[in-house]
């Protein structure tokens, strides 16, 4: 399967894709004032490649337009659009993760595995939580939990999400199990 820690380095967004956000932006500053309003943030996002659901933006939207302005500046949509580039790479990452301990190929890894994994990242979870998560992610009670679907939903709400060095953890783990 090779070394995948050597393909996996901190995430940092690029100075281009600052530079692209933020001509982006300036395109749907009807004003020219400094601000976009918080109706066109779909579009911005859009224009940018990047798929953000509705319920999602109305969430970021109503964080960052803390005065109910319905205009948000570039700072506040900066923070927003690296957060969305940050959950990307997010999602990607964990997707190699899982590939790894995908064995078949089928798109689905056992629960056990996801157990061992869970338990190598952080000892802060109890049993309760690893049950409740695996629970959450092994609807159909087959052992196995699907990566291509509800288990990034489950695993981003989690503790994981909050380690550090969360994505390169679970690789180095991976690798060390396999």
């Amino acid at each position: 399967r090779g070394d995948i820690r050597n393909k996996m380095s901190e995430f940092k967004i690029s100075e281009k894709q600052l530079t692209d956000a933020h001509n982006t932006f300036n395109l749907f500053d009807k004003k020219g004032d400094g601000r976009v309003s918080t109706k066109e943030l779909e579009k911005v996002f859009k224009s940018l490649a990047l798929q953000i659901n509705d319920e999602q933006l109305k969430e970021w939207a109503d964080e960052m337009d803390e005065e109910a302005e319905g205009y948000l500046t570039w700072d506040q949509f900066k923070v927003l659009f690296e957060r969305k580039i940050r959950m990307d790479e997010d999602e990607r990452e964990l997707r190699e993760a899982f590939r790894v301990l995908d064995k078949g190929n089928k798109g689905t890894i056992p629960v056990e595995d996801l157990r061992w994994i869970l338990k190598s990242i952080g000892d802060d979870f109890t049993e309760e939580e690893l049950d409740d998560m695996i629970a959450e992610t092994d609807t159909d009670g087959s052992g196995t939990v699907d990566y291509e679907g509800k288990i990034y939903i489950t695993m981003y709400s989690s503790k994981i999400f909050s380690k550090k060095n969360k994505y390169k953890n679970m690789i180095n783990c991976a690798e060390f199990q396999y």
